[in-house]
């Protein structure tokens, strides 16, 4: 995890006092414990419905960063709530022994209900406790494969609780599946849908989360056959839900080995789609995942007619659809194509290394590979261009979080404001391996959030032209590990199998200044040919913290 520097340990911008909506929570999850426990009154459906409006109240703020951490704490009351008020049910039956005499509750506490009662609770303590845990150690760097734990966690949960249901409605392998507790072909498909979906999601989240960790090497694994065996996957799903569902005319046993098939089809079928996938396509990954999760919760809430599961699921699980429709109109690319294609590197480097070729007016074959035409420049000069800007446009990227660059950018950029520089920070949706991850990289630096300017994506070849329309005003457009987002062959090379990707375009400023390690290109990138184009070479980090000092220093002349 890493950590904020002294100086930047009260950069932040003030927020609206989000502890009271934890202060709200808590003290409403008391008066429900004490309406449950002490007057015997079961107000669970009323405490869950308030969750659940909490939780989409939480929602609506999230679309501006000034009102996101009230946000997120409105949430967690929510979800405090929801969890006394699953707690409260547990309890109820102890609270209703005790309205009658304290005999009675004596004899409750020696049966079942204290004991389902205390495994609630210290799961719910346990599960507080790992997640406290969990999030303090992850940095904003660490948060895709946060993510992809958590959700792995919320498949399990999915899933645990869909066999939970099915064992208590048929116990007896004797009986058949349907016939007792009004357990009709509904519950069925819903508990069906749980289980699947859970388990689909926790192998996938799993897989993703190696992936992103670095556990599982290589951009993507090329299984023979992979979309063939994907086919067949979901056919034999197909086949266990149909025999699942229908009016049962077996056994229990028979149900239940039906169950466990279709979880373990599941679970392969949900593990075989991600590990072909690209790290650079984890965002839209686990934005699936997450609207995946997202149903989970409504199937369990439909078995276990839970009005909280159904609201927050149907919204988590609109809000991954959404995402995912986003983040694929950003890269070019369609939901199908990053779950089912094949990777194409040598294509893409083939046909970029062609459009260099016919910018710098060199054969592809005579191109040098490290691109040896490309301008280097000093930090000395690009800090004196800096210094003497009027407007700047910073593009930071997933390697700025990989580097640890962050806050030494956020210095600079600070510097800058001060020198009454007008600075310009633009974010490409795909900039992290997750969804709005490079916000909380930058808020987490202490950036202003007012400066952000996140694309916009309005068609499936367009993005917001305003964004772009400030580089060809910016005297200086400084790139920090988004090299991939400002790829110029996929607008000046329609031949280009990046043609029609919205990109950054940040060779229309006057000066473009890219970060970089070295000038090996991972996807030969044409722009780095361009006469206004150079590259500052060495660690990210290192090249920002010096350029803060040599712009301070600048403003002393």
């Amino acid at each position: 995890m890493t950590s904020a520097p002294p100086e930047f340990a009260a950069a932040r911008e003030p927020c609206e006092p989000e502890g009271w909506f934890l202060v709200a929570g808590a003290a409403a999850a008391a008066l429900y414990l004490a309406g449950t426990f002490v007057f015997a009154k079961d107000i669970s459906e009323l405490t869950f419905l308030a969750a659940a409006l909490c939780c989409v109240a939480a929602v609506a703020t999230f679309a501006d960063l000034r009102t996101a951490r009230a946000g997120v704490a409105l949430a967690l009351g929510g979800v405090l709530l929801g969890c006394t008020a699953a707690l409260g049910v547990a309890l109820l039956p102890l609270a209703r022994h005790r309205a009658r005499s304290w005999a009675l509750l004596r004899a409750a506490c020696e049966g079942p209900t204290l004991v389902a009662g205390s495994a609630a609770v210290g799961a719910t303590a346990l599960g507080t406790a790992a997640g406290a845990l969990l999030g303090g150690a992850a940095g904003a760097a660490e948060l895709p494969q946060t993510l992809a734990l958590c959700l792995v966690l919320a498949g399990v949960a999915g899933a645990a609780t869909a066999c939970a249901y099915f064992a208590k409605y048929a116990p007896d392998a004797g009986r058949s599946l349907g016939v007792d507790l009004n357990y009709n072909g509904v519950k069925a498909f819903c508990v069906l849908a749980g289980a699947v979906l859970g388990a689909m999601t926790a192998a996938g989240a799993l897989v993703a989360a190696l992936k992103l960790h670095g556990l599982a090497r290589g951009p993507a694994l090329h299984v023979p056959g992979r979309n063939s065996f994907a086919l067949v996957a979901f056919g034999a799903l197909v086949v266990l839900g149909a025999l699942f569902v229908l009016p049962p005319d077996t056994t229990g046993l028979i149900y239940a080995h039906l169950l466990c098939g279709a979880i373990l089809v599941a679970a392969g079928l949900g593990s075989l789609l991600v590990v072909g996938c690209a790290v650079q396509d984890m965002a839209v990954c686990l934005a699936l995942l997450s609207g995946l999760a997202g149903w989970t919760l409504v199937a369990e809430g439909f078995a276990l007619d839970n009005l909280l599961l159904t609201i927050v699921g149907c919204l988590v699980g609109v809000i991954g659809g959404l995402q995912v429709r986003v983040l694929g109109r950003a890269a070019n690319r369609t939901l199908s194509a990053v779950l089912l294609a094949h990777p194409k590197p040598l294509t893409v480097v083939a046909e970029t290394t062609a459009s260099i070729a016919a910018a710098t007016g060199l054969e592809a074959g005579l191109l040098d590979p490290r691109l040896s035409r490309t301008q280097t420049t000093s930090v000395e000069a690009v800090a004196e261009t800096l210094a003497e800007a009027r407007q700047v446009v910073v593009v930071p990227g997933f390697g700025l979080s990989i580097a640890g660059a962050q806050w030494a950018l956020s210095a600079v950029v600070l510097a800058l404001l001060k020198r009454e520089v007008e600075v310009h920070v633009a974010l490409h949706p795909n900039a992290g391996r997750l969804p709005g991850h490079m916000h909380v990289v930058l808020a987490e630096a202490g950036v202003p959030t007012s400066i952000v300017r996140a694309i916009e994506v309005e068609g499936p070849h367009d993005i917001n032209q305003d964004v772009n329309q400030i580089f060809a005003q910016a005297d200086v457009a400084l790139v920090v590990g988004a090299h991939d987002l400002t790829n110029s062959a996929a607008v000046e090379d329609p031949n280009s199998a990046l043609a029609g990707k919205p990109v950054l375009h940040v060779w229309k400023a006057k000066n473009c200044v890219f970060l970089r390690h070295h000038t090996q290109m991972d996807n030969n990138n044409p722009v780095y040919a361009k006469e206004n184009v150079s590259v500052l070479l060495g660690d990210p980090k290192h090249s920002l913290e010096a350029l803060n000092i040599h712009v301070q220093s600048h403003s002393l002349i």
